[in-house]
């Protein structure tokens, strides 16, 4: 296994309450970033994975804890890795840090089903998907 996958997020206007402090909402987003990323960095961008595989891969589940404020113009490293690969879920195990001290801001699990586009129904993720996945594994 390699390290986890890591991409860094500035914390903007936007992403940020009255008082300056990244609103939670806004820091899923960091999470559907580092997720979408995560893929491409394996060589299946979501667009090919709707269009080759036929799939679509909803969230079922999200599990995050905060634990410190991540403040307007402020860099967060966002890690994932792959946990829980089973034959029709997977999960990623996420973290995020504040880069200028390394302080946890959030960590968390993304619970992600593969589903048919045509039936909507649960189908097992692609073999090549669970390969790719796998340089990002932790068992």
């Amino acid at each position: 296994m390699q390290e986890a996958f890591t991409i860094e997020q500035r914390v903007r206007w936007s992403d940020v309450d009255q008082a300056g402090i990244a609103y939670y909402g806004h820091l899923l987003t960091f999470v559907d970033v580092v997720e979408a990323e995560l893929f491409r960095e394996v060589g299946l961008p979501y667009p090919e994975i709707l269009s080759r595989f036929d799939i679509l891969l909803p969230r079922v589940r999200i599990n995050v804890e905060f634990h410190a404020p991540a403040m307007l113009d402020d860099i967060v490293q966002v890690s994932a890795y792959v946990v829980g690969m089973r034959s029709k879920l997977f999960s990623l195990h996420v973290a995020m840090l504040r880069k200028r001290d390394l302080r946890l801001v959030a960590k968390g699990r993304v619970t992600i089903a593969c589903v048919s586009r045509s039936t909507r129904k649960f189908a097992l993720i692609p073999n090549e998907l669970v390969q790719r996945l796998s340089a990002y594994a932790k068992k």
